[in-house]
């Protein structure tokens, strides 16, 4: 798997607020684990599970996008 922690939102310099600011945004990875845990927790019953699991299962689901878009 590719190195994924470029950002998911990335920003130039040029596009700073007066060079001021510069931020580099969540990685591409976190991204779509947040969007998975999204879509979990629509699916779940978050009281019934223990958060660790859906969290690592939205992780999971984020290690596949990626493996998918690499190939």
């Amino acid at each position: 798997m590719k190195d994924n922690s470029d950002p998911a939102f990335p920003t130039d310099e040029e596009n700073s607020i007066n060079n001021l600011c510069h931020f580099e945004g969540m990685t591409l990875r976190d991204w779509f684990a947040g969007q998975a845990l999204s879509g979990l927790s629509n699916r779940i019953r978050i009281e019934k599970h223990p958060l660790c699991d859906i969290v690592k299962d939205a992780y999971a689901m984020a290690n596949a996008m990626l493996a998918e878009r690499d190939k």
